[in-house]
């Protein structure tokens, strides 16, 4: 019998990315409401945003240095 080693749920990551598109569209105008102003610094809204986003990233490579230096998983 062949085993097939395909990924669980290939069409999970357009999912995922079509319900934020769509929480995007939904709560943008909230949040323009919310937040005074907010039309005016699109910059830095996107800096922020790109900034959050490398987080998990920044984390991670901290987290393998320090399991290197120590030789444990770091966590």
């Amino acid at each position: 019998m062949v085993r097939s080693f395909a990924a669980p749920a290939p069409a999970a990551p357009g999912v995922l990315g079509a319900l934020g598109a769509l929480a995007g569209a939904v709560l943008g105008p909230f949040v323009n409401g919310f937040v005074n102003g907010i039309d005016g610094y699109p910059p830095t809204v996107a800096g922020l945003v790109v900034v959050v986003s490398m987080l998990p990233i920044v984390l991670e490579v901290f987290r393998s240095r320090r399991a290197r230096r120590h030789g444990g998983d770091g966590r």
